[in-house]
């Protein structure tokens, strides 16, 4: 919806009438504006409270509520039906939205991820699974020593991507080291056409040790945008499939070649579908990325 609860006011607790709260039709979603301008739109969801009794259908041309909350393997289901819609699609601009529940009891690692104790035994009270971990959730009750091992395993064991965040330039010493040191999956951090220390070592860390790159704040949260949009683009930026500054920023960032996606945090819609003129085209090489650092230092 791209509002907070407290404004929309749908909670998993129930009405006086006994039944789920439900988003009120006055919000328009995301998934309404997409479909407006030509979008298909699907959504699949394997957490119960985002779900057609709770009014979150609105806007979708497909909505699936793939199984309970009590289905240790929903998130594998979700992704399954997530990509046979996709699958459906083929060639059509669309939205998707996936909402998973995991990590989240009741936790069934056996054919999932990596997990253990030092110990490698099962304490007794998880014998037949989950034990006594509801009973801990309601009562306070406070597990053993072991028994918390186990169950910090059981969490870890199904989490399949592991990664690290930083942001505004902050601790890249650590932060390297931790590259360095840890077997990540993927970091996110900071970059953009002005902000360009992480190619420093940061970005060559990522792409020698194989770890994906989130880009975040590649518009400075605006500010670079609000700089740039007094001036024009220069005359060679269609050549490159650019049309616009958030474009012009988005191709220098993702053209980076450790960088895997960058993340521009908006609430507009119409910023989304500028934005996403960015994945057409080409992008530029390094000497054109050279050209743009250039074009945009002499403004």
């Amino acid at each position: 919806t791209g509002y907070y609860q407290s404004t929309h006011r749908v909670t998993h607790s129930f009405s006086d009438q006994g039944r789920h709260s439900v988003l009120d039709d006055r919000f328009t979603t995301l998934a309404e504006l997409f479909q407006s301008v030509g979008y298909r739109t699907g959504a699949v969801s394997a957490q119960p409270w985002i779900s057609k009794a709770t009014g979150f259908e609105q806007g979708f041309d497909h909505f699936e509520l793939v199984s309970g909350n009590r289905d240790p393997y929903s998130t594998d289901k979700a992704m399954v039906a997530a990509l046979e819609w996709i699958g459906k699609v083929k060639n059509e601009p669309f939205f998707l939205y996936l909402h998973s529940i995991d990590p989240h009891e009741p936790y069934d690692v056996r054919d999932r991820f990596s997990f253990g104790t030092e110990s490698g035994q099962i304490p007794e009270v998880f014998a037949d699974g989950i034990g006594k971990l509801g009973g801990w959730t309601v009562s306070g009750t406070k597990p053993t020593p072991e028994e918390m091992e186990y169950l910090l395993a059981i969490y870890d064991g199904e989490i399949r991507y592991v990664g690290i965040t930083t942001s505004h330039g902050r601790r890249h010493d650590d932060f390297a080291a931790v590259m360095r040191d840890r077997p990540l999956d993927f970091v996110q951090l900071s970059y953009n056409l002005l902000d360009r220390e992480v190619e420093r070592e940061l970005l060559p860390l990522a792409r020698d040790r194989g770890i994906a790159v989130i880009v975040n704040r590649p518009f400075q949260r605006g500010h670079l945008i609000d700089r740039l949009e007094r001036h024009p683009l220069p005359a060679w930026a269609s050549d490159i499939g650019i049309s616009n500054w958030p474009q012009y920023l988005l191709k220098f960032a993702v053209s980076h070649p450790a960088v895997t996606v960058a993340i521009p945090a908006t609430s507009n819609v119409e910023h989304v579908l500028e934005n996403m003129g960015a994945c057409r085209g080409v992008l530029p090489d390094s000497a054109q990325r050279q050209r743009m650092i250039a074009y945009v230092e002499s403004l």
